[in-house]
């Protein structure tokens, strides 16, 4: 998907909040003891993740940090 908006800012944006939180998600699956499915599937999950961590698009960059998605910002209205 990133391919296809690599020069959509809005749509980058939404993509890779979505990828925070699901990389969120993986981590809290995975914090205890690693289930066995993702111990058997650990290079396909990995191949992805490395794949969108090392993504370089300057329509990504910005000068804040860190920044969590607006899923987690406390002013959003749940």
């Amino acid at each position: 998907m990133t391919t296809q908006n690599q020069t959509d800012q809005a749509r980058l944006k939404v993509l890779f909040d979505t990828l925070q939180l699901l990389l969120k998600l993986y981590v809290d699956l995975n914090c205890q003891d690693i289930p066995e499915f993702f111990e058997d599937n650990m290079a396909p999950f990995m191949s992805i993740f490395h794949k969108y961590l090392t993504y370089n698009n300057p329509l990504l960059v910005t000068d804040v940090r860190h920044k969590p998605p607006a899923v987690f910002d406390s002013q959003t209205p749940r």
